[in-house]
């Protein structure tokens, strides 16, 4: 057989092959692009605001970013918490009017705990934040029995204290775990307290 012809025709096949590979992989997309996508593998990333476990031992997630909320469907269950910067990946289908996503896979990107978020990077984009569980630093301010407010010197969110007793001294940094709520009475955001701790420096 012809060299030039077998050489050729190996790479009209390896073309064929990245072609049909390329047109194969999940399309990157935002949440508020999945109306457009029913029916297509996705590949999205954003916050779990939301963790509910069905009867049948499968998990629901809603998962949030640029403003846009979708729920995530996986087939038995996942370490994701609350909070965790996740990627999913997994095919858009509608159920009850709404889309969501049928995850084949979820990976986690950053756990809520275990990473700081800066007081300016919260106050930037606080609805990104909201109902979910956060991990912030600052420094103490204004403490009351059962409030006390985070403050980076530029800006500051109120913190209520829930269940636990504080005892900060007043401009203490310190880090703060907690869930990230509104206040339509107010019209304010302020984190929930689930715990705290000193930060050394």
């Amino acid at each position: 057989m012809n060299k030039g012809f077998v050489v050729g025709f190996a790479v009209i096949g390896i073309v064929v092959l990245y072609l049909v590979s390329a047109v194969s992989q999940p399309e990157n997309i935002g949440l508020g692009e999945i109306k457009s996508m029913e029916g297509k593998e996705v590949v999205t990333e954003g916050i779990v605001s939301d963790k509910y476990q069905t009867k049948s031992g499968n998990t629901i997630l809603g998962v949030k970013n640029d403003n846009a909320t979708v729920s995530v469907f996986l087939e038995g269950k996942t370490n994701a918490e609350i909070g965790d910067e996740i990627r999913v990946t997994g095919r858009v289908q509608k159920y009850k009017n709404m889309y969501e996503i049928v995850a084949s896979e979820i990976e986690i990107l950053k756990k809520w705990d275990e990473n700081y978020i800066e007081l300016k990077q919260l106050k930037s984009n606080p609805e990104k934040y909201e109902g979910t569980n956060i991990n912030v630093t600052g420094f103490a301010v204004s403490i009351k029995h059962n409030e006390f407010y985070l403050s980076d010197n530029i800006s500051k969110i109120k913190i209520k204290i829930i269940k636990s007793t504080v005892l900060l001294m007043e401009n203490q940094k310190i880090f703060v775990k907690g869930k990230m709520e509104y206040d339509e009475n107010r019209f304010e955001y302020f984190i929930k307290l689930e715990m705290y701790g000193v930060i050394n420096e």
